[in-house]
Formats: structure tokens, sequence, C-alpha cells
């Protein structure tokens, strides 16, 4: 078993410390996340960059060849319609945008390679378990990154997510993904989680999982995070009139998996494509569930599970990443 304080690298029986991390990624199981959407925005907005133009824009995304994130403030609606134009008309291929109306903050993804093996290899690995319990492609469908709009209250923008996945009855009706995924590296996780929070809101609650997957390269770590919602329930005379309410729910942390590089080993060291160079920590004996029944909208049948990611798992997702680091 893994607990969450220690990793046991496979093959040795020595343990290694969990592994140090930003203040902000120490949240446990089962805890709400830190902040609500215009609490995470604002701190997102403390470094954005002033928006000046589409073309600032696209030069900006360019100059920063490392980067897979750029963070905009002072974003109009007019300016974001611009932007958007310009994306469809493929003047900035591939690029993936966040934005929140009510804060006038834009997020540009520009997918590295690495970016894209993340969240590829999680999507994947879910279709390939399904196909397994005769779930075909039909039945449970890639929406890709395509865009998402909302007018919701306190949600009101659009995004394209990294992966996202329905069941074939909401693609009929239009309606919204169950599972989403989203990657950062030089996106803070503040901003994934903020990312997530407008997930939940924005799809009055139809979303079901989102897992966000943040990589500290200088750390050689990658923190995979699951996020589910549930009820408010009463705890005193404190509680808001908006908790008291029959549907209100809130998002919380169900669980975390952390993979790290072992101790000596680089991104550029031939061992890091060996699985057992890669150290797993987590908050419970097996690293990572999704469940059937919030994937697919209805009850698990015969021969049908959860979805289950194993310690090796986690150590083929972090090979996929380092494979290489652009």
């Amino acid at each position: 078993m893994i607990d969450s304080n220690h990793a046991h690298r496979p093959g040795s029986s020595r343990r290694h410390p969990q592994p140090s991390k930003p203040a902000s990624a120490s949240s446990s199981k089962g805890t709400a996340s830190p902040s609500s959407i215009g609490g995470l925005a604002t701190k997102i907005l403390e470094t954005a960059i002033p928006y000046k133009s589409v073309r600032d824009l696209f030069h900006r995304a360019y100059e920063e060849l490392e980067a897979d994130c750029i963070v905009f403030k002072q974003v109009s609606s007019q300016d974001y319609g611009r932007i958007e134009k310009s994306r469809d008309r493929r003047e900035m291929p591939g690029f993936r945008l966040f934005y929140l109306a009510d804060h006038k903050l834009l997020m540009v993804t520009i997918p590295t390679g690495q970016h894209e093996r993340i969240h590829s290899y999680l999507d994947d690995s879910v279709v390939d378990q399904l196909r397994g319990m005769n779930i075909t492609r039909d039945e449970w469908i890639g929406s890709g990154s395509q865009t998402s709009h909302s007018k919701r209250p306190g949600a009101s923008g659009s995004v394209q997510g990294d992966s996202t996945r329905m069941t074939e009855s909401r693609v009929e009706r239009n309606s919204w993904p169950t599972l989403v995924i989203e990657v950062g590296h030089a996106l803070p996780l503040n901003g994934l989680r903020l990312k997530m929070r407008w997930w939940f809101l924005a799809s009055s609650h139809e979303a079901k999982i989102v897992l966000l997957a943040k990589l500290y390269r200088h750390l050689r770590l990658i923190r995979v995070e699951k996020w589910r919602e549930r009820p408010y329930h009463r705890t005193g005379a404190t509680m808001t009139r908006a908790a008291a309410a029959p549907s209100a729910v809130y998002p919380y942390l169900d669980q975390w998996v952390e993979i790290q590089m072992a101790p000596g080993i680089t991104e550029t060291d031939p061992a890091r494509l060996n699985p057992a160079s890669h150290v797993v920590a987590s908050d419970g004996p097996r690293p990572l569930r999704l469940e059937f029944d919030a994937l697919l909208d209805c009850q698990q049948g015969p021969g049908q599970g959860d979805i289950l990611f194993t310690v090796q798992d986690m150590q083929r997702l972090a090979v996929t990443a380092w494979a290489s680091v652009n």
C-alpha cells in the first residue's frame, strides 16, 4: 500500500519522503476547492499580462516556446471575439482559449508535445478500459477540445478543454461532458483549479469528474488530481442560504496522485524511460478510480466496473510524459 506521506519505489525496500511542492498543491483527499471562481481568478490576475492586441498575443505565444499557457488580463468581450475569430481562421493553430467574461481574464494554451501526451495518455487509458467492457467509441464519445460556452452567472465565458468525453445521449442533446481532463505546466495549479471550478458551475453540475494534471518540471514531478462534487451538509446556524438550497453542491478533491523521478535521474537520463524509475505516491492503495456510473450516466452491468489506474499505469504515464521535454 502506498500512503500519502511516503512513496515506495518498486523493487526497493527504501522509502523516499513525499516530494516538496508549492503550498497550493497540499490539499488532502476530501478537502473542498480552496477558493471560489472569483477568488481563484483574482489570484491568477495578479501575475497576468495586460492584453494589447491580437498581434501582441500571437507574438508572445511564439516567444514563450517552453510555456504551454499564457494568461492575459483586461480582455474585453469585444477583444475576445476578435481573438476567437483569429483562432478560427487558423491564424493561431492549436491554441485553446479559456475566457472568463466577468473577470476579463483569458488563458491561452499553446499545447506542447509533453502537454498533449499527458492528457492523451489518460484519455486513451479510459477508452481502452471501457472497450474491454464492451463500451464502444459510439457509446463513449470524445468531443476533444470543442468550445463550450456559458452565460451562467459567475461562470460567463467559454473554454476548450484538453480532453472531454460524454455519452452518446449527451451528444444527441448537445449536453456537457461527463469527463474533463486539463493539463498545465506553465499554468499554476490554482489556474487548473479555476478551470475545474468553471466546468462544474458552467455545466450546471452536468460535468461529473474533472482530472487535473500539473507538471512541475523543476521537481520532475507530475501531480494528478481527481475532482468531484457533493452536497453541502448542514453543520450549524452559520450555513449560508446558498448552501442550504437542496441542489447546492461543492467541488472537493476526491483523489490525488504524484509521480516523481527517483533521485539522481534527470530529464535526459535514459533511465527515465524505465517505469521503475518513477516513484508513485497517492492517498490510497490504488492511485486512481473513475466511477462507471459517473462516466456513463448509468449503472454498471455484468463484466463492467469502475476505471482503475494502477501504480504501473501511473509510472507509464510518467514515461510517456518524459519521453521528450518539448
